[in-house]
């Protein structure tokens, strides 16, 4: 089992690669917008290279399976662990 730890880099492209794209904002926060789904998600300013916090992986997770982006709660856990592979055999 994968410890679900990844950086913010590794969440944004798993966002982008389930159809998000970057949004504009006025401040430092990071927005992605899923347009089929009406789904809109808002992160923090952080480092590219930081260990995404708990509480926003949870809460993109409830974004993404509520929105209807992705079916359950398994498939995001096998994205994250498809994400965690990739970013362990580039590091």
């Amino acid at each position: 089992m994968m410890s679900k730890k990844i950086t913010y880099d590794d969440l944004e492209r798993l966002l982008l690669g389930i159809g998000f794209v970057r949004g504009q904002t006025e401040g430092n926060h990071k927005v992605y917008q899923h347009k089929p789904s009406d789904t809109l998600i808002l992160l923090p300013p952080t480092q590219p290279k930081e260990i995404v916090d708990a509480l926003h992986l949870a809460g993109v997770r409830r974004m993404v399976v509520n929105g209807g982006v992705i079916d359950d709660d398994d498939s995001f856990n096998r994205l994250l662990e498809d994400i965690e592979s990739e970013a362990l055999a580039t590091s």
